[in-house]
This record gives structure tokens, sequence and C-alpha cells, in this order.
């Protein structure tokens, strides 16, 4: 755990790097019939729906901190996480590994399995990508603060361990203290070339060997935040084949970053089916930018679903972690 200065400093600090056939909704007012519930009970359908929310809150070598987990496509009783008033910790494991342009360059890696046995074909599984500066230890232990949605940041990461599903985060480079570089030059230009590019490969290595648990290679997912939000549309962009689904809050296409942001005329068909989740008085990542990229993507018939909290600025909204769990699910 890595509270202390640190947490305490990078909580006062914005967590974005600011050079970075129809929609379907998600969460809790989908419909059985396919369309979408809003907050208010009334329906709509369409080539692109949006779900909106009115609440007003904002809502190497290894080393582990457990023992490997076994896990069950349904979790039973029970959890790897506990809530307590202030505090949600989830247990995990942590390895460091070697990687980047030079092989040289320590990364960690958390990542927890679900509880009970796997699956025959091993358990779905998550990649999350943390926001700049703030290290992927947040998405494990986190305090009840408002500062950038972080508890339902936790959240996230339960209501997938307790839905079945292999969580894996990431550090960005130096300890999580800086951003990913999907959007940066010279990275932004040449990713194959980058220190990031790499430490994918290296990290679908390391999934493909089992390191993280009984993983079904074919049922994995990706879901970022700010720069991690960029990262994930970058797992379509560069490793598409791996992924089945992506979920993308407060960020846009993989080369954005914040108002800069122009999205790809030539955007692939193929491209993952992508949730957008989005605060609408976002000022670091205006909400603009991600309708730039859902809308063609809407175009081409990429399928797509929009949560947006009309109250909520630059971080993680209340809705996210059941939408995002449920659109994994269902994908």
């Amino acid at each position: 755990m890595k509270f202390g200065g640190k947490q305490a400093a990078m909580l006062a600090v914005v967590a974005v790097l600011g050079c970075n056939p129809g929609s379907v909704d998600v969460g809790e007012g989908e419909s059985s019939t396919g369309e979408a519930t809003s907050t208010d009970g009334t329906t709509s359908s369409g080539a692109a729906v949006d779900t909106t929310t009115t609440q007003d809150g904002a809502s190497g070598e290894g080393s582990t901190t457990e023992a490997a987990g076994d896990s069950t496509g349904v979790a039973p009783e029970g959890s790897r996480c506990e809530i307590q008033p202030s505090t949600l910790v989830c247990t995990h494991q942590t390895k460091t590994l070697f990687t980047g342009v030079t092989g040289v360059a320590p990364r960690e890696v958390h990542w927890q399995t679900p509880l009970g046995e796997p699956p025959a074909n091993g358990w779905p599984a998550v990649f999350l990508f943390q926001g700049s500066l703030f290290t992927a230890e947040l998405f494990w232990t986190v305090l009840d603060a408002e500062a950038f949605g972080f508890w339902n940041q936790g959240l996230l990461t339960k209501a997938l361990l307790d839905a079945g599903f292999v969580v894996i985060t990431p550090e960005a480079s130096l300890d999580g203290n800086t951003a990913w570089q999907t959007n940066i030059p010279p990275a932004s230009l040449a990713w194959e070339e980058s220190g990031d590019h790499q430490f994918m490969l290296d990290l679908f290595e390391e999934l493909e060997a089992g390191t993280f648990g009984a993983v079904d290679v074919s049922a994995v997912y990706a879901a970022g935040i700010s720069s991690g939000g960029y990262m994930t549309s970058r797992m379509d962009e560069a490793y598409r084949a791996r992924f089945r689904a992506l979920a993308i809050h407060s960020a846009s296409y993989a080369t954005c970053g914040g108002p800069a942001c122009v999205v790809p005329g030539d955007l692939d068909a193929a491209h993952r089916p992508t949730l957008f989740l989005h605060g609408g008085t976002d000022v670091v990542v205006p909400q603009w930018t991600m309708e730039l990229y859902r809308d063609a993507l809407d175009a081409i018939g990429v399928e797509t679903g929009t949560v947006l909290d009309p109250g909520q600025g630059h971080g993680w909204i209340d809705e996210a972690p059941t939408a995002i769990v449920s659109w994994f699910q269902t994908h």
C-alpha cells in the first residue's frame, strides 16, 4: 500500500496528462426490450442512445500480498474486498517486470483472481489502466474521499472480482507517477518503439503463461480513466485481436489529450464494442471530445454505449462500477 505523503500529494493533482450498427445502453437503466430507461422512467431507442444520470454527487521478481486465488464464474459468498466506513481494501498480488525498450526498466503489475474455482476455460480478465500521476494501487486500496471519484474506482475493482473477472492493473512508468505514453510524442507517433508497447507485450506473455491465474485469453477486456482511458483506446488500435470490449472513462481516442483531440477519419468497423463514461462538467477532458470518438464509431456501425453524469467533473461517476461490469458481461 502506498499511502502517506506520496498519496496525499497526488490527491491534490488533476489525474490526466493534457497531451495526450447503433449504440446500446448499459447499467441499471437498461430495459428488457433493449430500450434505454432514464432516471425519470422515460425510454428511448435509436442509433445513438445515451443513459444520462442526474445525481448530484461526484462521485523480474514478483512479490505477493496474498496467495494466488482460486476463482469461479459466479463468485460464491464472500469477496476479495472489504469495505470499512472510510476505506475499501482488496487483497491482491504484485509482480515487477523488467521491460521497456531496454528490457531493464522495472514496471509493476497488480492483480487478483475471484474467489472459488475457475470455469473450465478460465476466468475472463480485465485490464484496468490508471489515470496520470495516480498509482494503480488506488484500484486496490482507497479512502472514502470525493477526489476524482476514487471510491467508485475501488468499487469497480470489487464489482469485477465479485462478478468473476480477474482484475489486472499495470502501473504507468516510474511507479505510477507519470502517465501512459499513448498520446505523448514520440510514442504517440511511433507506438511500437515505446516502452509502454513493450510492457504490454510482456503483460500479454505473462497472461498466456498463467501468471495472473487461470484466464480465458479469448475473454479479455480493458477499461481506464483519463490517461488510462486513452490507453484503453490504444488497446483496440494496437492489440484489437486480444480484446472483446472496452470501457473508456473521461477520455477519447488513443492520441487525443484533453481539448486537443482529432479523431481519425478512417476508423475500422472491426473496432471493439466500446462503452463511454463521462462527467458533464469535465473541463480537463471535455465531453465533446468523447462524443467525437463515439459518434465516429456510431457512423461506421460499431456498437457503443454512453453513460453520463451531468454533475460530475473529471472523475469516476457513480454508475461506473455497475455499467462497466454489465457491459463486459454482455460482450
